[in-house]
């Protein structure tokens, strides 16, 4: 009987810290979003002159 093969374990680890990278980009980016609108200091959506 033949175990799982090591490549598909390293497959599977790679999956794994990509899909938990791109979690806390998400993360961070939507912080960063709401940080933005929140702060009553600067206009966002004015355009500069």
């Amino acid at each position: 009987m033949e175990g799982i093969p090591f490549g598909f374990i390293f497959i599977l680890l790679g999956f794994f810290a990509v899909a938990i990278v791109l979690t806390i980009i998400a993360i961070a980016w939507k912080q960063r979003k709401l940080q933005r609108l929140t702060n009553p200091r600067k206009d966002y959506y004015r355009k500069k002159e």
